[in-house]
């Protein structure tokens, strides 16, 4: 139903965003292309599919070199690695 949507809106939109790195979405990014569209792909690059990140013209990467962007890590850390941990 989203792809359906992203696909038939914003027909003067040039980019559309992706956040998600499932592959079963790479049929929409084919259609956007195809409908002149550039497609970005925002997800974590160790668990997005491969296919889908060569055929974005875009991908960004939450979880490489620059996570700190994207993540609060600080926050993030400290409830991970410390059970103790109270907010």
């Amino acid at each position: 139903m989203v792809s359906t949507k992203l696909g038939n809106s914003n027909e003067n939109k040039k980019t559309a965003r992706l956040g998600c790195g499932d592959g079963d979405y790479l049929p929409l990014v084919e259609y956007l292309q195809n409908q002149g569209k550039q497609v970005e792909v925002m997800a974590f690059g160790n668990t997005s599919s491969g296919r889908l990140r060569e055929e974005a013209d875009d991908f960004i990467d939450l979880g490489g070199e620059e996570k700190h962007k994207f993540l609060i890590l600080e926050r993030m850390d400290r409830k991970i690695f410390n059970p103790k941990f109270k907010k």
